[in-house]
């Protein structure tokens, strides 16, 4: 295993921790400012705690997207 020469992280790892609880659906620029570090220091960060990004649409503040569904003349069924 090679060692680096990188300075610690200025990121509490707690604190955000807290934060991805407190508002999971949060982007990682939201994060950062909540924090004062960069969005790329979140970034790497999340990944260091196996945090992956939101993957459902549908979970967000913007999940109320309208989807295309077209409904057949009795308006139950999708075409």
């Amino acid at each position: 295993m090679v060692k680096t020469n990188r300075s610690t992280t200025k990121i509490d790892m707690e604190a955000l921790k807290r934060d991805v609880e407190q508002y999971p659906d949060a982007y990682q620029y939201e994060r950062a400012k909540r924090l004062g570090v960069s969005r790329r220091g979140i970034g790497y960060a999340l990944k260091r705690l196996e945090i992956s990004r939101k993957k459902n649409v549908l979970t967000s503040a913007s999940g109320c997207r309208k989807t295309g569904t077209f409904f057949g003349a009795d308006r139950g069924t999708p075409k």
